[in-house]
């Protein structure tokens, strides 16, 4: 059944949403980030968006197609063609890739398996439970091992945000690069974070399945 939902947080209208889709309002990022994505211009196509998203996680053959195409609409809405899906192995303590794009053997042999105490992005967001900005790994102290492989791979900025659930449990890392420095606004940060939830949402269900 179609309802009536929360006010459009920009144009201040009410929209018709239906009930999976009305709790992705606060998710929206603000007009000034939004209207450089062009895939995501409109309120209501965001909103239907991040459901259909949803359904497609959740009716996924299997973790692994879940996880590829979660990562590829992660990239597609963040105009980036490199990243990378880690989950966590609670045995090892570790993160370990299950999905990329865009990288080389090099890359993905050194970071196949990263440990909580590890200094890349992906290892202080696994670590902190928070996002991780490194607006510039050529001047970030501590991503200093990772330089060379950073050269080559093709990436100059990392964005890292946990994969944590709605229920608050830490299942892996959601990686994003650029080839370029970047300092992304709070507002790409906020969509990455609810992407991230709901692709922690979609790992716990095929864990419990």
């Amino acid at each position: 059944m179609v309802q009536w939902g929360a006010r459009c947080p920009h144009c201040r209208r009410n929209h018709k949403w239906r009930p999976s889709e009305a709790r992705y309002v606060d998710a929206l990022p603000p007009r000034d980030w939004m209207e450089h994505q062009p895939l995501i211009e409109e309120t209501p196509k965001t909103i239907r968006m991040f459901a259909e998203f949803e359904r497609t996680l959740r009716n996924a053959a299997d973790l692994d197609h879940a996880m590829d195409y979660a990562l590829t609409t992660a990239l597609t809405h963040t105009l980036r063609d490199k990243g990378n899906i880690q989950l966590v192995d609670w045995d090892e303590g570790c993160l370990c890739i299950v999905a990329q794009r865009g990288f080389d053997a090099e890359f993905l042999s050194t970071f196949a398996r990263v440990p909580k105490d590890g200094a890349s992005a992906c290892g202080r967001a696994f670590r902190a439970r928070e996002a991780v900005v490194i607006e510039d790994v050529e001047t970030d102290p501590d991503y200093a091992p990772f330089i060379e492989v950073a050269r080559h791979a093709g990436y100059r900025s990392v964005v890292s945000v946990p994969l944590i659930s709605a229920r608050n449990a830490l299942v892996g890392v959601l990686s994003v690069h650029s080839s370029t420095r970047q300092k992304p606004l709070s507002s790409e940060i906020l969509f990455l974070s609810k992407f991230a939830e709901v692709t922690a949402n979609a790992v716990n269900g095929y864990f419990s399945r």
